[in-house]
């Protein structure tokens, strides 16, 4: 199968299960890669880039952006992390900032690395609403199921609601929110890629391996894990395996 050109604006890089897309912008060192959450995109990820100095890299993991689905599903975390770093070695970032679900592709790169006795892949790691780090999620999931029922049910407004109400109770109910449900809730349905997901169940593993030197957490550590889209119900029932990121 000929591989489709990148999109204007964004490049290539040969991961280990296909291209992975990613963005370029600035110049010089140091050169930060950024990683975005769940279902998000570069336009997530391109705001925290703001004042950064040197080269700042946006990658699109699998599902997201045109980054493309493998042939073989959705994959694991482990997959997500040999995407990342694909994009690392052809840029050469030395930094890496990561949001959610992307926060869980950098911690299993670090502790692949602690792991195999390398060097970390990276001198700098910040992280954004991170995954868990080597506990289970306790948060009710039934919010969640709900969530996932309407995305596979293509309904945006029940969608909106649902993750209106899974915001704090001071804010939930400011138009501001509401607007940002309805966006959000909109970008779901439509996800690139989205039928291929809910589609494919694979049985993603916590990592069984040592626990990376902490990196510097920025924000709360709730987030979720799962791979996007697709598998949106069983993904979160089985999220409690799922948010061991690195195991004892």
């Amino acid at each position: 199968m000929t591989e489709a050109p990148a999109a204007p604006g964004f490049r290539l890089a040969a991961g280990p299960a296909g291209p992975v897309e990613h963005a370029v912008t600035g110049s010089g060192d140091p050169v930060t890669l950024f990683v975005h959450g769940l279902t998000g995109s570069v336009a997530q990820t391109r705001p925290f880039g703001s004042g950064v100095p040197g080269s700042k890299v946006f990658v699109h993991l699998r599902g997201h952006g045109g980054t493309p689905v493998p042939d073989d599903g959705p994959g694991t975390v482990a997959d997500l992390a040999a995407e990342v770093d694909a994009v690392r070695r052809e840029t050469g970032a030395t930094r890496a900032f990561g949001v959610s679900l992307g926060a869980a592709a950098l911690l299993r790169l670090l502790a692949d690395a602690a792991r195999d006795g390398a060097p970390s892949p990276f001198e700098r790691v910040v992280l954004a609403l991170p995954a868990a780090l080597d506990e289970p999620d306790a948060a009710p999931a039934g919010p969640l199921h709900a969530l996932a029922a309407a995305l596979d049910a293509r309904d945006p407004g029940t969608a909106a609601g649902l993750l209106r109400d899974l915001q704090p109770a001071a804010v939930r109910r400011l138009p501001a929110v509401g607007l940002w449900a309805r966006r959000r809730a909109a970008e779901l349905v439509r996800a690139p890629g989205s039928a291929r997901w809910w589609s494919s169940a694979p049985a993603p593993a916590p990592a069984a391996t040592p626990r990376p030197a902490p990196p510097r957490r920025t924000g709360a550590a709730r987030s979720s894990s799962c791979p996007r889209p697709g598998w949106w119900s069983r993904c979160w029932r089985r999220r409690g395996a799922w948010r061991r990121t690195a195991a004892r």
